[in-house]
């Protein structure tokens, strides 16, 4: 099964736009650069909910039924779902928030700035819990592993550094990240991931390829490139499952590999080759991959997993036979435990409209009924409707109320 784009939709003003998806996956969020943060039904939906929240806003992240966006103020600011009303400042910054992140093993946000400091946060706000402080350039990008043990932090001074949660110092540096001095002019995000079920890896792009690294050893582990790969790696991102991760170029190119085999199951063009801003994989593991681009566009990917997204977790129509067949059981049930006669027939459509509330073609559709014919000496009733039709211009057959159309 080939991996297939649906068509781009608008979604904000051109600029950096972010993307993240409810957890239960029902709802896909987006924010950018007009400080609209959009909650759409789907990628077809016509009429998303839009809330304002200022000037702009570069990151969102949903968690624990709230949203979190960054606003031109330079805050975290915990919103209510689905009302949307404000819930708190979990954080502030001196600079533009770059990124927000958490996952489902974790109960903590990351943050990053454009004010070279990354945060790790307490979801209700107070005072973080670390603060990562010795970057020479704005933070681009942060990750958490599930264990809570590593964090890391991609920085625009050319670092990649991966620091030690419970003793807050580095543990290793990698170069990898081209130097920028603001992260409105950065091209490359360096968007970095880890393993989420084990934090086994760390996942970062470095030009044309991801790389992993062992998180024992931070050894390298495993590489994923490709032929049809035309310039650097914006930023990679593993599934929910960790079994997958998805890779995105500077010229739109977004490509998924097997983590196992390293087999890249597809790569998508982008229609205009518009440079990714920000990529989500849909909670539900249906291999549904979302993403925003700088234009503002909001697309999507299915069968990332190299299966119909809409039979990974179990085919609708599959359900709707099961519970046919749980209907059908139900009804032999009744009928076995009837006990019927000559003088007490069992009405099979009736035991279904009792009981399951169906409704069969033929009892929703008006019957036609047939009069029992009368002796011929009964002299034809006369119409008892001021709409009937007379007697003289009708036939009208005897021993029949009024006039009976079949």
């Amino acid at each position: 099964m080939k991996i297939e784009s649906k068509p781009l939709r608008y979604a904000h003003a051109e600029g950096h736009t972010d993307v993240c998806f409810s957890e239960d996956g029902q709802h896909i969020i987006t924010c950018g650069h007009d400080g609209d943060v959009r909650i759409w039904l789907g990628i077809e939906d016509d009429d998303p909910n839009s809330h304002c929240v200022g000037e702009s806003a570069l990151a969102v992240c949903f968690k624990d039924k709230r949203l979190y966006v960054a606003n031109d103020n330079h805050t975290v600011q915990a919103y209510t779902f689905p009302a949307f009303d404000k819930d708190g400042i979990v954080t502030r910054f001196t600079a533009p928030v770059t990124q927000i992140m958490s996952s489902p093993q974790i109960e903590v946000l990351g943050c990053c700035s454009e004010n070279m400091e990354s945060k790790i946060c307490n979801l209700e706000g107070g005072a973080p819990l670390f603060v990562m402080t010795e970057h020479k350039g704005p933070v681009l990008s942060v990750a958490i592993c599930p264990h809570m043990k590593y964090a890391a932090t991609a920085c625009g001074d050319g670092v990649l550094r991966i620091w030690d949660i419970d003793t807050q110092k580095i543990v290793k540096e990698v170069t990898c990240v081209p130097k920028i001095n603001t992260f409105y002019a950065a091209k490359v995000l360096c968007r970095i991931s880890f393993e989420p079920t084990e934090g086994k890896y760390l996942a970062y792009p470095n030009n044309r390829e991801i790389i992993l690294l062992d998180s024992e050893s931070w050894g390298q582990r495993l590489t994923f490139t490709h032929n049809s790969i035309k310039c650097a790696i914006s930023q990679c991102l593993f599934s929910p499952c960790g079994q997958y991760i998805a890779g995105s170029t500077l010229a739109g190119q977004i490509a998924v590999w097997e983590v196992q085999s390293g087999t890249c199951i597809g790569i998508i063009e982008h229609p205009t080759s518009h440079n990714v801003s920000a990529m989500a994989w849909s909670p539900k593991g249906n291999g549904v991959l979302a993403y925003c681009d700088i234009a503002g566009q909001l697309g999507m990917l299915v069968n990332c997993y190299g299966q119909d997204s809409n039979k990974v977790n179990g085919d609708s129509e599959d359900i709707e036979m099961v519970e046919r067949d749980d209907n059908d059981e139900l009804v032999e049930n009744l009928i076995h435990n009837y006990e019927s006669d000559d003088d007490n027939a069992i009405s099979l459509e009736k035991i279904k409209n009792d009981t399951l509330g169906l409704t069969t073609e033929q009892e929703s559709r008006p019957q036609s009924r047939h009069a029992a014919s009368a002796p011929s000496a009964v002299p034809p009733q006369p119409p008892f409707q001021p709409s009937a039709t007379p007697a003289h211009l009708e036939h009208r057959t005897p021993g029949v109320a009024g006039n009976v159309r079949c």
